[in-house]
């Protein structure tokens, strides 16, 4: 029996910065493998295909789709796309329809998108962000997927200016391979390691006016996560094993101090922040405010990314750290 395939088309966001040291983002399109082959990931019974499409205008598949218009109402077009083919074994499709509903069907695939978003974006970061997208069955549109944007390429950024930590460039089935052992990652957390990931979920978000100080915070959340012990002297314990995972920090070493002042002083109430219904953004306060923000929030993100990669790498599920005695 044939696999049955699903499709989404889903709208890439241009990366932040449209020239930058990381060559994966001067391309300013997902790297789906070598000479233009799609690259195949697999999860339980499903097989996702992906595929860069450029330039949209020329592509054929969309203009078969019955709710084309739908796309154009919607504002797609206008950037690159990237394909991806769900084809799920007829076996595991039985057993996914005696389980959920044919909604839970098209939500779980939706889901592995959002977890893509995930993967690509430890294994490359600030490669992947979306305005939207769609899923379809049978040349109908049977779902709609919301934007996704991100933080990660000022991550990057920052990390380039201070010259830690070092940020890579890794292969998209070796991350995705490696992040779905946490079997729990759907759900609820039940590690250090699945809390730090689900700490990173909530870096991506869909308001396009989101505060940076909310990315600083899961950033942390995720770091205490994976290096710290208990709740007594965080600071000293993040940063001591930080540097014997990732190295020495040679210079600039404040900054890692001020970045836990500064979500040290947001949660005590001690800093001055914009209203949520803003009217004034232009006044020099703010400019600065957003300035402190962007930098702090992009040290931590940055240290997080930085983490989970050499975990990738190491193939490692856990941070241990021992004393001893020379």
């Amino acid at each position: 029996m044939e696999s049955i395939n699903y499709t989404a088309f889903i709208e890439l966001t241009d990366p932040e910065f449209e020239q930058f040291e990381y060559e994966w983002l001067n391309q300013r399109v997902i790297d789906v493998g070598n000479d233009g082959q799609s690259y195949r990931l697999t999860r339980k019974g499903i097989v996702i295909g992906l595929l860069l499409i450029e330039p949209v205008q020329k592509l054929e598949d969309l203009l078969a789709i019955e709710s084309f218009h739908r796309l154009e109402s919607h504002g797609f077009l206008t950037h690159s796309f990237l394909k991806m083919v769900f084809e799920i074994d007829p076996m595991r499709l039985t057993e996914l329809e005696a389980k959920f509903s044919k909604e839970s069907i098209d939500n779980l695939l939706i889901a592995y998108i959002e977890h893509s978003l995930i993967v690509f974006n430890i294994a490359q970061p600030g490669i992947f962000g979306y305005e939207g997208g769609i899923l379809i069955k049978n040349n109908k549109i049977i779902n709609e997927i919301g934007r996704q944007h991100h933080f990660m390429g000022y991550s990057l950024y920052q990390s380039n200016e201070i010259g830690w930590p070092e940020i890579k460039k890794l292969d998209y089935e070796k991350t995705w391979n490696w992040y779905w052992q946490n079997e729990n990652i759907l759900g609820m957390s039940s590690t250090k390691l699945e809390r730090a990931l689900t700490a990173f979920s909530y870096l991506f978000f869909s308001d396009l006016f989101t505060m940076p100080h909310h990315v600083i915070f899961w950033s942390l959340i995720g770091l205490e996560a994976l290096y710290c012990k208990g709740n007594s002297n965080l600071l000293g314990q993040l940063s001591e094993k930080s540097e014997l995972f990732l190295g020495k920090r040679l210079a600039n070493k404040f900054h890692f101090s001020k970045m836990y002042d500064y979500r040290s002083r947001y949660v005590h109430g001690d800093l001055n922040f914009p209203n949520k219904f803003l009217y004034e953004d232009l006044s020099d306060e703010i400019n600065l405010y957003y300035s402190n923000a962007g930098t702090n929030t992009s040290i931590a993100t940055a240290l997080l990314i930085a983490t989970l990669q050499k975990m990738v790498i190491e193939d490692m599920s856990e941070l241990n750290f021992v004393y001893s005695l020379e």
